[in-house]
């Protein structure tokens, strides 16, 4: 996809306060110990939740005092961050709605607040290419992509 490979960074996780990392296929979230997002890479589909930048190579700070727990993203190009109180911020490519089925945009390309997820029990977000599957407490929701069109809610008890 880039002609060349981006070079590594030495990050200064104790100065930023970064604890723990989300990578994808060209970009990285950051979470800091007070629950901000830092946000580098390739901007493929606004991965980065920053307009009009091709990438950014050092830590941009993208959510502050969101109070930020977990991040998930994958090798595609759609972000999900979800703060302490059950609030889900998504960003990135949307073409196939990964994001929960909703037909905004092909792309997000700032952090917006997805409503449809809020207070959900969610364990964890498993970001494909066109298609995200999200454990909650007792089921899995998710979609599911049929000819590359079609979308169906899909949910499976877990015991």
């Amino acid at each position: 996809m880039f002609g060349h490979a981006y070079r590594p960074i030495l990050l200064d996780h104790h100065k930023l306060g970064i604890y723990t990392l989300a990578c994808g296929g060209w970009h990285t979230l950051g979470l800091t110990t007070n629950g901000n997002v830092y946000v580098w890479g390739a901007n493929t589909d606004n991965n980065l939740g920053v307009e009009g930048v091709v990438k950014i190579t050092t830590p941009y700070l993208l959510l502050e005092g969101k109070n930020i727990i977990n991040m998930f993203t994958g090798r595609s190009y759609s972000n999900y961050v979800q703060s302490k109180d059950g609030t889900m911020y998504v960003w990135g490519k949307n073409s196939n709605f990964q994001f929960f089925g909703n037909e905004h945009a092909e792309i997000i390309t700032t952090p917006m607040i997805y409503e449809e997820l809020r207070d959900l029990p969610i364990r964890n977000v498993f970001v494909g290419i066109e298609a995200s599957i999200f454990t909650l407490e007792t089921r899995i929701r998710g979609f599911v992509i049929k000819n590359s069109a079609a979308l169906a809610d899909v949910y499976i008890t877990c015991r």
